[in-house]
């Protein structure tokens, strides 16, 4: 009766041990599911951010006339160019790029 009664616990800790691990993992891969999501948000925040600053520079670039401002919003757009990923580039940045940088 003794051993049946020991059986029976050892087996209910088992299982009540394996249903937590079970439970935990889920838990871990939420939350790293969680980071992954937040971690993509703010690349892509920052890649739009970068070309929004982008054409921002190109448009300054194409209305100033002093020489001297010009090739610095010229280097300042190309230096921008160089940090945000092809999927963001608009054809306005491209070609600005292959035509000044």
């Amino acid at each position: 009766m003794k051993a049946a009664i020991t059986t029976i616990a050892a087996v209910a800790i088992t299982t009540v041990l394996a249903v937590g691990i079970w439970q935990l993992g889920w838990f871990v891969e939420k939350k790293n599911t969680e980071k992954r999501v937040e971690i993509r948000e703010q690349l892509v925040g920052t890649q739009t951010a970068r070309r929004d600053q982008a054409l921002d520079l190109i448009s300054d670039w194409k209305v100033v006339t002093d020489p001297q401002a010009k090739a610095t919003l010229r280097a300042e757009a190309c230096r921008v160019i160089g940090t945000t990923g092809d999927a963001v580039r608009t054809p306005e940045i491209t070609t600005f790029t292959e035509e000044n940088c």
